[in-house]
């Protein structure tokens, strides 16, 4: 029966139908559409659900807000099925990254010596921030305070006691939810499965996955909590010392703050979103099958190439071709520039000092 017929057939009952009849009648037509449009159907009864955990998140705040719109996106999602490129994708992840190795030493491990590395590149970086608004009259960027390490030890801190909050509640509120590329569709949904044994498979997969990316995370979120407080700690600073914001009113202000210290925590887990990882991700993509085989992870990987040409004498180059491209575009972003001189320096700092050590 043509789609039209149809609804204008179930249409001509609704008079004579309740109130609950009704909504099944609604959730008929629209699961009837979305199905012959191929789009995901949520009942009337899942929107509901929506809706009130919505309502409870705009009254709550922290942690419990956070929760409320992770119920909320758990039945957004749930609707959404991974295609068999996503599953494909979720085999190879549990595949190579199902070895202490990779989840302890080299992510935890990684993040450490990166957040050592980041606050010496703070002193170097400083001092050129400093100098460049001296010269060119442009707000302050970034300063050295004894508050931004207080504030990363409370973030770090903070970090671990929500990363076991999400463990015991099984709901996902985690800041940087796509590290090594995890989307927030279920990738092996045992309720999606045909027969018990396809249900079974998938539930075995589901607890795999689901456990790579909690410990994942365990190595992940205290470190992005501790550069989001440290971050904010210092803009807080140069805003209150009449360094920075100047204009705005305390709104605009705190916004800024939150933002930026967001972007800077997620570039501290290497989930910003660079010009490297965009390129690495679009190759990738290009590739089809074959660049899953052969890139199954990019984002990160790229994010870390970066961060590396950054440490190395290319960060100098990096800066100074910035500087050019100032000049065509009027467009300058002191803190990227500050930030790529203060890490040329420390890394070209480290690998003179390694090169005296091992002459001797």
């Amino acid at each position: 029966m043509p789609l039209r017929d149809k609804i204008v057939e179930m249409a001509k009952n609704v008079e004579s139908l309740d109130q609950k009849n009704v909504a099944n009648l609604i959730d008929s037509v629209t699961e009837e559409i979305n199905s012959r449009l191929g789009i995901p159907t949520l009942t009337s009864e899942q929107m509901s659900k929506i809706v009130e955990y919505m309502k409870k998140a705009e009254k709550a705040t922290g942690q419990e807000q956070k929760d409320w719109w992770a119920r909320a996106d758990e039945i957004i999602h749930s609707v959404e099925e991974s295609s068999a490129r996503d599953k494909f994708r979720g085999v190879q992840r549990i595949l190579l990254l199902s070895n202490p190795k990779t989840l302890i030493t080299r992510n935890a491990g990684g993040n450490v010596l990166l957040g050592v590395a980041e606050n010496v590149k703070d002193v170097p970086a400083a001092a050129v921030d400093a100098a460049l608004s001296k010269m060119l009259g442009t707000e302050r960027t970034t300063a050295l305070s004894a508050g931004k390490v207080k504030a990363q030890f409370k973030g770090f801190g903070k970090g671990t006691k929500d990363w076991a909050h999400d463990v015991k509640t099984g709901l996902d509120t985690s800041p940087s939810q796509t590290h090594f590329e995890y989307g927030q569709v279920k990738t092996f949904d045992p309720s999606k499965g045909n027969n018990v044994l396809s249900k079974t498979m998938l539930g075995i997969a589901n607890k795999l996955d689901m456990g790579i990316k909690r410990t994942l995370q365990l190595g992940d979120r205290p470190f992005y909590e501790a550069a989001y407080a440290s971050r904010k700690a210092e803009l807080e600073a140069l805003a209150k010392d009449g360094k920075a914001f100047k204009g705005l009113s305390k709104e605009e202000t705190a916004e800024q703050i939150e933002e930026l210290s967001r972007l800077a925590a997620l570039d501290r887990v290497y989930q910003s979103d660079t010009k490297l990882a965009e390129w690495g991700s679009n190759f990738r993509r290009s590739l089809g099958v074959a660049g899953d085989i052969l890139m199954p992870f990019t984002q990160t990987p790229a994010n870390v190439l970066d961060k590396l040409l950054d440490y190395s004498p290319a960060g100098f180059v990096r800066g100074m071709i910035q500087l050019g491209t100032t000049v065509k575009t009027g467009k300058f972003d002191q803190k990227l520039f500050v930030d790529r001189i203060g890490r040329s320096f420390t890394g070209g700092g480290a690998i003179m000092l390694g090169y005296a050590m091992a002459k001797h």
